[in-house]
């Protein structure tokens, strides 16, 4: 775990801050992506990683961990899918889903609310 937050660290606080590339989900075959952060790297269709600075060079360790198609927006290191869970690392680790989704609420009136303080009931959060 040390590790990936060393790399999470120096990726959001060291990296130069830019866009995220967007996948290009077309089928065909070739580059998708375009890394922006100053790493000259490429992601293929078929989730392999290139870097182009002095050459063509594959870093398989940076590849990413699912088809293309599951992947929305795709940086070196980072990677956002279609569900909105991030993958962070080298090679990646899933921190779970995007905290700022839909919650799970239970409708109630404003009386209904008031009578379960007035009743002495404490409000009950999910998950409790």
């Amino acid at each position: 775990m040390l590790k990936t937050s060393l790399v999470l660290a120096f990726l959001l606080l060291l990296a130069p801050p830019a866009p995220a590339s967007v996948v290009i989900h077309d089928g065909a075959p070739g580059i998708v992506a375009i890394s922006d952060n100053g790493s000259s790297c490429v992601l293929d269709s078929n989730g392999h990683v290139w870097n182009f600075s002095d050459g063509w060079h594959r870093l398989p360790d940076w590849d990413v961990p699912m088809p293309i198609e599951n992947i929305k927006f795709w940086e070196a290191g980072y990677l956002i899918t279609m569900n909105n869970e991030l993958w962070v690392g080298f090679p990646f680790v899933n921190w779970g889903p995007w905290p700022g989704g839909a919650m799970n609420v239970q409708e109630q009136t404003w009386g209904q609310i008031k009578a379960r303080y007035v009743n002495g009931e404490q409000p009950v959060r999910e998950g409790e």
